[in-house]
């Protein structure tokens, strides 16, 4: 073979050498070097899709916290403080909330009586007969503060008369009926 390439023509020994070397390389690149970077890349590839999930299990956890946080608001102003206490419990709180309210709106509260309701729904219905006195403004942001402190409530029956027959003191005596709904429990 050695004899062979002596006698070869200098242009065909060097278009010989490159074309061994074209091949060589073809080869190593087709059973080589393009698998191994095919791996690389699926690789690659596998790496930022669990990053990109784990970027996303960080920001779901997130959400669902916020989520909860809102269920937990919206059962709040549904149910106030009252969702979880027993039934004998619930006077006890019901007419505490109304002497705080009635202390920060300068309203007397003159008296509380509570009274058995009905079942509607799913909610057990707690009855109160209220007296109370007060301005007019005062009546009127108490009213409001009302649904606020104890949940979901009811004004039933209402009604409103001055306390005195004198201008100057604008009192009214407010009579009302308050039903405070909460979910029954099974």
């Amino acid at each position: 073979m050695l004899s062979y390439l002596n006698k070869m023509d200098r242009r065909h020994l060097v278009l010989l050498q490159w074309s061994s070397v074209l091949i060589l390389l073809a080869g190593l690149m087709s059973y080589g070097i393009w698998p191994q970077y095919k791996a690389y890349q699926k690789i690659f590839y596998s790496t930022k899709v669990l990053v990109n999930v784990k970027n996303s299990d960080l920001e779901l956890k997130q959400e669902l916290v916020r989520l909860q946080e809102d269920v937990g608001r919206e059962q709040q102003d549904l149910h106030g403080d009252m969702a979880n206490l027993s039934e004998q419990q619930i006077e006890s709180f019901v007419i505490g909330n109304l002497q705080d309210l009635s202390w920060r709106h300068d309203i007397q509260l003159m008296s509380v009586r509570p009274g058995l309701g009905q079942s509607v729904a799913k909610f057990k219905e707690a009855l109160f007969d209220l007296e109370i006195s007060g301005t007019y403004l005062d009546l009127f942001s108490w009213l409001n503060d009302l649904g606020k402190e104890l949940g979901f409530i009811v004004v039933q029956k209402f009604a409103m008369q001055p306390l005195s027959n004198k201008e100057e003191e604008q009192q009214l005596k407010m009579k009302l009926t308050i039903i405070a709904y909460r979910v029954e429990q099974p």
